[in-house]
């Protein structure tokens, strides 16, 4: 494996987390789906991942709770925040909010591969 990096994708949207991990396996990263924050944090605790890119808003355990576990349990754990806002709030409050909890990068959907790939690449990096 080139990049060697490990990354888990959560969201509840299949069209998007198949998207988001088509781009990264095309660039030879490990690429993990759970399509609940549940899934992906039991898989987070078991597995170990590099980078976590999570959608905000979901179904159960919301995307920010998420987030707010893996920066206070997992201080190695990268975490990229993806929304596309909810209802009346748009992304840029949510996303503002994933930052101030812990988030590392934040994007607001919809996503298309360079920035997705660029920004991961980024935090992989740093």
């Amino acid at each position: 494996m080139k990049r060697n990096k490990r990354i888990l994708i959560i969201d509840d949207d299949p069209a998007i987390s198949g998207f988001i991990a088509t781009v990264l396996r095309a660039e030879d990263f490990e690429v993990t789906i759970a399509h609940t924050a549940e899934h992906g944090l039991e898989g987070l605790l078991l597995e170990g991942y590099h980078l976590v890119i999570t959608d905000i808003f979901m179904d159960g355990m919301g995307g920010l709770e998420l987030i707010e576990v893996i920066a206070e349990k997992m201080s190695g754990v990268r975490i990229l925040a993806i929304s596309g806002g909810f209802r009346n709030m748009g992304s840029d409050d949510t996303l503002k909010a994933a930052a101030k909890i812990g988030a590392d990068a934040i994007l607001a959907k919809p996503i298309d591969a360079e920035q997705i790939l660029g920004t991961v690449t980024d935090l992989l990096d740093s």
